[in-house]
């Protein structure tokens, strides 16, 4: 009984460390995204993966929506013309689609001008 306030002590300052851990950690994750978004933009150019292109675009999310996002952008016209803002690399069941990273970034401009 006469360890438990120093027991108690010692819970809540590892709680609070924990909460300093987790806090830096997200803050790491968000500075790691950012990073990437950053260097995809400034090496990546010309026909990329649906991905690259989506993240030097600046889309945010999960990889899977960021791609759903260029399918759907193409799907409604934003990335119309083929062989300018995408292409098709095989056309089997499941064709994969590589898009340009810097006639996209133009379509996009355009649209939001």
């Amino acid at each position: 009984m006469e360890r438990q306030p120093e027991i108690i002590t010692l819970l809540n300052t590892m709680i609070q460390k924990l909460e300093i851990l987790e806090r830096d950690t997200k803050e790491l994750r968000c500075e790691n995204q950012q990073l990437r978004i950053d260097l995809l933009k400034h090496t990546a150019t010309g026909w990329q993966s649906p991905l690259v292109v989506a993240r030097a675009l600046g889309f945010e999310g999960s990889d899977l929506s960021v791609v759903k996002k260029m399918h759907r952008l193409r799907d409604k016209g934003t990335f119309s013309r083929i062989g300018k803002h995408y292409r098709v690399l095989n056309s089997g069941n499941r064709p994969t689609y590589q898009y340009h990273i810097e006639n996209c970034d133009k379509a996009l401009t355009k649209r939001t001008a």
